[in-house]
Protein backbone atom coordinates (compact mmCIF):
# COMPACT_ATOMS: atom_id res chain seq x y z
CA UNK A 1 0.00 0.00 0.00
CA UNK A 2 0.96 3.52 -0.66
CA UNK A 3 -0.26 7.19 -0.26
CA UNK A 4 0.53 8.98 -3.57
CA UNK A 5 0.22 12.13 -4.88
CA UNK A 6 1.23 14.58 -8.25
CA UNK A 7 0.99 17.08 -10.44
CA UNK A 8 2.76 17.81 -13.49
CA UNK A 9 5.72 18.44 -12.46
CA UNK A 10 6.14 16.84 -9.03
CA UNK A 11 5.38 13.35 -7.34
CA UNK A 12 5.37 12.24 -3.69
CA UNK A 13 4.78 8.97 -2.28
CA UNK A 14 4.93 7.04 1.08
CA UNK A 15 3.74 3.71 2.05
CA UNK A 16 4.94 -0.12 1.61
CA UNK A 17 6.37 -1.52 -1.73
CA UNK A 18 9.87 -2.41 -3.53
CA UNK A 19 10.82 -0.57 -6.15
CA UNK A 20 11.94 -1.88 -9.96
CA UNK A 21 14.19 0.16 -12.21
CA UNK A 22 15.54 -0.33 -15.46
CA UNK A 23 14.53 -1.16 -18.94
CA UNK A 24 14.78 -5.15 -18.53
CA UNK A 25 11.78 -7.14 -18.10
CA UNK A 26 13.04 -9.81 -16.14
CA UNK A 27 14.27 -7.41 -13.28
CA UNK A 28 16.33 -4.53 -12.89
CA UNK A 29 20.14 -4.68 -11.72
CA UNK A 30 20.09 -1.91 -9.16
CA UNK A 31 17.01 -1.96 -8.26
CA UNK A 32 15.44 -4.97 -9.38
CA UNK A 33 11.99 -5.35 -6.77
CA UNK A 34 13.55 -8.94 -5.81
CA UNK A 35 12.55 -8.73 -2.29
CA UNK A 36 9.69 -8.44 -0.18
CA UNK A 37 7.64 -4.75 -0.23
CA UNK A 38 9.64 -2.51 2.92
CA UNK A 39 8.15 1.32 4.26
CA UNK A 40 9.54 4.04 2.03
CA UNK A 41 9.36 7.61 0.93
CA UNK A 42 10.05 8.86 -1.85
CA UNK A 43 9.21 12.00 -4.72
CA UNK A 44 10.28 12.60 -8.35
CA UNK A 45 10.97 15.71 -10.16
CA UNK A 46 10.15 16.53 -13.47
CA UNK A 47 11.70 18.83 -16.36
CA UNK A 48 9.47 18.54 -19.27
CA UNK A 49 10.53 15.61 -20.89
CA UNK A 50 14.15 16.04 -20.86
CA UNK A 51 14.95 15.12 -17.40
CA UNK A 52 13.29 13.33 -14.63
CA UNK A 53 15.22 13.26 -11.07
CA UNK A 54 13.89 10.49 -8.08
CA UNK A 55 14.75 9.71 -4.99
CA UNK A 56 13.48 7.35 -2.36
CA UNK A 57 14.80 6.61 1.54
CA UNK A 58 13.59 3.25 2.71
CA UNK A 59 13.43 1.56 6.22
CA UNK A 60 14.27 -2.09 5.71
CA UNK A 61 14.12 -2.75 9.97
CA UNK A 62 14.06 0.67 12.16
CA UNK A 63 14.43 -1.98 14.94
CA UNK A 64 17.18 -3.42 13.64
CA UNK A 65 18.85 -0.12 12.22
CA UNK A 66 18.63 -1.25 8.51
CA UNK A 67 18.30 1.37 5.62
CA UNK A 68 18.69 2.03 2.15
CA UNK A 69 18.33 4.53 -0.41
CA UNK A 70 18.51 5.15 -4.04
CA UNK A 71 18.05 8.07 -6.53
CA UNK A 72 17.87 8.20 -10.22
CA UNK A 73 18.25 11.02 -13.06
CA UNK A 74 16.60 10.06 -16.36
CA UNK A 75 17.96 12.29 -19.46
CA UNK A 76 16.47 12.24 -23.03
CA UNK A 77 18.22 13.82 -25.06
CA UNK A 78 15.96 13.35 -28.43
CA UNK A 79 13.27 11.52 -27.98
CA UNK A 80 13.91 8.21 -29.81
CA UNK A 81 16.83 8.04 -27.09
CA UNK A 82 16.58 7.69 -22.51
CA UNK A 83 19.43 7.80 -20.59
CA UNK A 84 19.98 6.82 -16.91
CA UNK A 85 22.25 6.62 -13.83
CA UNK A 86 21.47 5.70 -10.43
CA UNK A 87 22.90 5.08 -7.15
CA UNK A 88 22.02 2.66 -4.46
CA UNK A 89 23.30 2.67 -0.85
CA UNK A 90 22.78 0.64 1.76
CA UNK A 91 23.80 1.44 5.25
CA UNK A 92 23.29 0.98 9.31
CA UNK A 93 22.73 2.82 12.04
CA UNK A 94 20.96 4.26 15.19
CA UNK A 95 19.05 6.67 12.69
CA UNK A 96 18.28 7.97 9.57
CA UNK A 97 21.60 9.95 7.62
CA UNK A 98 20.51 12.57 6.61
CA UNK A 99 23.12 12.30 3.30
CA UNK A 100 21.11 9.95 1.80
CA UNK A 101 17.92 11.20 2.75
CA UNK A 102 17.73 14.82 1.60
CA UNK A 103 19.99 13.67 -1.48
CA UNK A 104 21.80 17.06 -1.87
CA UNK A 105 25.13 15.35 -2.60
CA UNK A 106 26.17 11.69 -4.74
CA UNK A 107 26.07 8.45 -2.52
CA UNK A 108 29.47 8.28 -3.25
CA UNK A 109 30.78 11.39 -1.93
CA UNK A 110 28.39 10.69 0.96
CA UNK A 111 29.68 7.69 1.79
CA UNK A 112 33.46 9.31 1.11
CA UNK A 113 32.71 11.55 4.01
CA UNK A 114 30.75 8.94 6.57
CA UNK A 115 34.02 6.42 5.95
CA UNK A 116 36.00 9.46 6.87
CA UNK A 117 34.24 10.12 10.29
CA UNK A 118 35.17 6.28 11.78
CA UNK A 119 37.87 5.84 13.35
CA UNK A 120 41.27 4.59 11.06
CA UNK A 121 42.20 0.76 11.32
CA UNK A 122 39.84 -2.28 10.65
CA UNK A 123 36.83 -0.47 12.39
CA UNK A 124 36.54 1.89 9.34
CA UNK A 125 34.69 -0.67 6.83
CA UNK A 126 33.02 -3.16 9.32
CA UNK A 127 31.26 -0.32 11.44
CA UNK A 128 30.96 2.79 9.55
CA UNK A 129 31.17 2.22 5.95
CA UNK A 130 27.84 1.83 3.89
CA UNK A 131 27.37 -0.27 0.59
CA UNK A 132 27.48 1.62 -2.63
CA UNK A 133 26.45 0.69 -5.64
CA UNK A 134 26.08 2.76 -9.05
CA UNK A 135 24.27 1.78 -12.28
CA UNK A 136 23.85 3.06 -16.13
CA UNK A 137 21.07 2.14 -18.36
CA UNK A 138 20.08 3.06 -21.89
CA UNK A 139 16.98 2.39 -24.03
CA UNK A 140 17.30 3.03 -27.87
CA UNK A 141 14.61 2.96 -29.98
CA UNK A 142 16.46 2.26 -32.95
CA UNK A 143 13.11 2.75 -35.59
CA UNK A 144 9.48 2.43 -34.98
CA UNK A 145 8.45 -0.64 -32.93
CA UNK A 146 12.44 -1.37 -32.06
CA UNK A 147 14.04 -0.91 -29.51
CA UNK A 148 17.48 -1.87 -28.12
CA UNK A 149 18.57 -1.54 -24.08
CA UNK A 150 21.26 -2.12 -21.60
CA UNK A 151 21.70 -1.70 -18.22
CA UNK A 152 25.50 -2.19 -16.49
CA UNK A 153 25.63 -1.94 -12.30
CA UNK A 154 28.83 -1.70 -10.49
CA UNK A 155 29.03 -2.79 -6.86
CA UNK A 156 32.68 -2.79 -6.04
CA UNK A 157 33.84 0.65 -6.65
CA UNK A 158 37.66 0.87 -5.77
CA UNK A 159 39.29 4.37 -5.92
CA UNK A 160 42.50 2.43 -6.31
CA UNK A 161 41.72 0.69 -8.97
CA UNK A 162 41.86 -2.73 -8.22
CA UNK A 163 38.36 -4.28 -9.25
CA UNK A 164 35.89 -4.35 -9.98
CA UNK A 165 35.17 -7.68 -8.83
CA UNK A 166 31.12 -7.87 -7.97
CA UNK A 167 29.02 -6.44 -11.13
CA UNK A 168 25.54 -7.08 -13.59
CA UNK A 169 24.89 -6.59 -17.24
CA UNK A 170 21.85 -6.96 -18.89
CA UNK A 171 21.16 -6.41 -22.95
CA UNK A 172 17.85 -6.91 -24.48
CA UNK A 173 15.76 -6.24 -27.59
CA UNK A 174 11.97 -5.43 -28.29
CA UNK A 175 10.07 -5.54 -31.55
CA UNK A 176 6.66 -4.15 -31.40
CA UNK A 177 3.69 -4.50 -34.63
CA UNK A 178 0.98 -2.36 -33.65
CA UNK A 179 -2.62 -3.67 -35.50
CA UNK A 180 -5.65 -4.97 -34.15
CA UNK A 181 -3.90 -7.39 -32.69
CA UNK A 182 -0.56 -6.15 -30.82
CA UNK A 183 2.23 -8.39 -31.33
CA UNK A 184 5.15 -8.50 -29.07
CA UNK A 185 8.90 -10.13 -29.08
CA UNK A 186 11.57 -9.76 -26.82
CA UNK A 187 14.87 -11.27 -25.91
CA UNK A 188 16.85 -10.42 -22.59
CA UNK A 189 20.82 -11.53 -21.53
CA UNK A 190 21.25 -10.73 -18.15
CA UNK A 191 24.93 -12.21 -16.30
CA UNK A 192 24.77 -11.36 -12.32
CA UNK A 193 28.64 -11.45 -10.97
CA UNK A 194 29.38 -13.63 -7.76
CA UNK A 195 29.18 -12.09 -4.62
CA UNK A 196 26.74 -9.42 -6.10
CA UNK A 197 24.90 -7.13 -3.47
CA UNK A 198 26.97 -8.95 -0.69
CA UNK A 199 29.55 -7.20 1.11
CA UNK A 200 31.45 -8.91 4.29
CA UNK A 201 30.89 -6.32 7.00
CA UNK A 202 27.04 -6.97 6.68
CA UNK A 203 25.50 -3.80 4.41
CA UNK A 204 23.73 -6.41 2.63
CA UNK A 205 21.00 -5.28 -0.24
CA UNK A 206 18.55 -8.06 1.05
CA UNK A 207 14.57 -7.72 2.46
CA UNK A 208 13.15 -10.83 3.68
CA UNK A 209 15.33 -13.34 1.85
CA UNK A 210 15.25 -11.20 -1.57
CA UNK A 211 17.71 -9.18 -3.12
CA UNK A 212 16.55 -5.54 -3.32
CA UNK A 213 18.27 -6.09 -7.18
CA UNK A 214 17.94 -8.83 -9.86
CA UNK A 215 15.82 -11.14 -8.37
CA UNK A 216 17.54 -14.27 -9.14
CA UNK A 217 20.60 -12.82 -6.69
CA UNK A 218 24.10 -13.31 -7.58
CA UNK A 219 26.33 -15.94 -9.30
CA UNK A 220 23.66 -16.85 -11.91
CA UNK A 221 23.19 -15.67 -15.94
CA UNK A 222 19.79 -16.36 -17.91
CA UNK A 223 18.92 -16.01 -21.91
CA UNK A 224 14.67 -15.16 -21.75
CA UNK A 225 12.66 -15.20 -25.10
CA UNK A 226 8.99 -13.65 -24.95
CA UNK A 227 6.26 -13.28 -27.44
CA UNK A 228 3.25 -11.74 -26.23
CA UNK A 229 -0.10 -11.33 -28.18
CA UNK A 230 -2.49 -8.74 -27.50
CA UNK A 231 -6.18 -10.04 -28.63
CA UNK A 232 -7.66 -6.93 -27.47
CA UNK A 233 -8.09 -4.53 -24.33
CA UNK A 234 -8.91 -7.08 -22.12
CA UNK A 235 -7.30 -10.54 -23.19
CA UNK A 236 -3.86 -11.77 -23.79
CA UNK A 237 -1.41 -14.30 -24.49
CA UNK A 238 2.04 -15.26 -24.10
CA UNK A 239 5.25 -17.36 -24.34
CA UNK A 240 8.19 -17.41 -23.00
CA UNK A 241 11.14 -19.88 -22.89
CA UNK A 242 14.24 -19.11 -20.69
CA UNK A 243 17.86 -20.78 -20.27
CA UNK A 244 19.48 -20.13 -16.92
CA UNK A 245 22.74 -20.88 -14.38
CA UNK A 246 23.18 -20.51 -10.74
CA UNK A 247 26.63 -21.26 -9.35
CA UNK A 248 26.94 -22.71 -5.73
CA UNK A 249 28.09 -18.90 -4.83
CA UNK A 250 23.80 -17.99 -5.31
CA UNK A 251 23.04 -17.98 -1.78
CA UNK A 252 26.66 -17.97 0.26
CA UNK A 253 26.81 -14.48 1.58
CA UNK A 254 29.88 -12.35 0.82
CA UNK A 255 33.01 -12.32 -0.64
CA UNK A 256 35.18 -12.31 2.59
CA UNK A 257 33.18 -13.65 5.10
CA UNK A 258 34.95 -13.05 9.19
CA UNK A 259 35.32 -16.81 8.94
CA UNK A 260 37.78 -16.78 5.77
CA UNK A 261 41.15 -14.71 6.25
CA UNK A 262 42.20 -14.91 3.15
CA UNK A 263 40.53 -17.51 0.96
CA UNK A 264 36.62 -18.06 0.35
CA UNK A 265 35.84 -21.91 -0.12
CA UNK A 266 35.98 -21.62 -3.67
CA UNK A 267 39.98 -21.09 -4.12
CA UNK A 268 39.39 -17.32 -5.11
CA UNK A 269 41.15 -14.58 -3.16
CA UNK A 270 39.19 -12.91 -0.41
CA UNK A 271 38.16 -8.80 -1.30
CA UNK A 272 41.00 -7.18 0.88
CA UNK A 273 43.51 -9.33 1.13
CA UNK A 274 45.93 -11.43 -1.39
CA UNK A 275 47.40 -10.41 -4.31
CA UNK A 276 45.88 -10.96 -8.14
CA UNK A 277 42.48 -10.29 -9.42
CA UNK A 278 39.59 -12.11 -7.41
CA UNK A 279 37.76 -14.38 -9.57
CA UNK A 280 33.76 -12.81 -9.40
CA UNK A 281 33.57 -13.43 -12.77
CA UNK A 282 33.33 -17.31 -12.83
CA UNK A 283 30.57 -19.75 -11.54
CA UNK A 284 31.26 -21.60 -8.59
CA UNK A 285 31.47 -24.88 -7.99
CA UNK A 286 28.95 -27.55 -9.32
CA UNK A 287 26.91 -25.35 -12.01
CA UNK A 288 22.87 -25.82 -11.89
CA UNK A 289 21.29 -25.86 -15.46
CA UNK A 290 17.61 -25.09 -15.55
CA UNK A 291 15.98 -24.60 -19.03
CA UNK A 292 12.09 -24.23 -20.09
CA UNK A 293 9.24 -22.70 -20.77
CA UNK A 294 5.80 -21.20 -19.71
CA UNK A 295 2.59 -20.15 -21.58
CA UNK A 296 0.16 -17.44 -19.94
CA UNK A 297 -2.80 -15.94 -20.03
CA UNK A 298 -3.68 -12.68 -18.72
CA UNK A 299 -7.55 -10.59 -18.10
CA UNK A 300 -7.68 -6.97 -17.39
CA UNK A 301 -10.58 -5.59 -17.71
CA UNK A 302 -9.70 -1.80 -17.01
CA UNK A 303 -6.84 -0.40 -14.77
CA UNK A 304 -8.13 -1.89 -11.33
CA UNK A 305 -7.94 -6.26 -12.25
CA UNK A 306 -5.43 -8.06 -13.71
CA UNK A 307 -5.74 -12.10 -13.52
CA UNK A 308 -3.06 -13.16 -14.48
CA UNK A 309 -2.41 -17.49 -15.06
CA UNK A 310 1.13 -19.10 -15.45
CA UNK A 311 2.37 -22.42 -16.70
CA UNK A 312 5.21 -24.80 -18.17
CA UNK A 313 7.86 -27.03 -17.28
CA UNK A 314 11.87 -26.95 -16.49
CA UNK A 315 14.42 -29.27 -16.64
CA UNK A 316 16.74 -29.15 -14.35
CA UNK A 317 20.62 -30.50 -14.47
CA UNK A 318 22.68 -30.94 -11.65
CA UNK A 319 19.79 -30.05 -9.02
CA UNK A 320 21.01 -28.35 -6.35
CA UNK A 321 24.76 -28.40 -7.68
CA UNK A 322 25.14 -32.32 -7.04
CA UNK A 323 26.46 -33.00 -10.17
CA UNK A 324 24.49 -35.69 -12.54
CA UNK A 325 21.29 -34.93 -10.75
CA UNK A 326 18.39 -34.37 -12.84
CA UNK A 327 15.06 -34.01 -13.10
CA UNK A 328 11.78 -32.22 -14.96
CA UNK A 329 9.77 -29.96 -12.71
CA UNK A 330 6.11 -28.20 -13.15
CA UNK A 331 5.76 -24.56 -13.14
CA UNK A 332 3.27 -22.41 -12.58
CA UNK A 333 1.89 -19.25 -11.15
CA UNK A 334 -1.56 -17.50 -10.34
CA UNK A 335 -1.51 -13.78 -9.89
CA UNK A 336 -4.35 -11.20 -8.53
CA UNK A 337 -3.62 -7.97 -8.98
CA UNK A 338 -6.40 -5.60 -7.27
CA UNK A 339 -6.24 -1.26 -7.39
CA UNK A 340 -7.96 0.98 -6.02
Amino acid sequence: FALTWHTRWVELWAGRDNVRWGPGRSGGLLAGGGSGPYTQAGYRLHVGSLLTFTALHGWLSQAEGRYVAFHRLDFRPVPNLRLGIAEGARYDGTGIEPLYLINLVTYAAAERMLTQDGTEGANRDSLFRSNFNIGVDVAWTVTPGTTLYGEFMLDDWKTDGSGPTRLAYQAGARWVREGARRLSLQAELTRVYNYTYTVFYGRDFLHSGGFLGYGRGPDTGDLRLWADLDLNLDWSLGLEAFWARTGEGNRAGAWCPETFETENPYGTRCQDHGEGAPGGSAFAGVVEHRSGALARAAFAPGDLLRIEVEAGVARVRNLDHVSGKSATRPLGRVLVDFRW
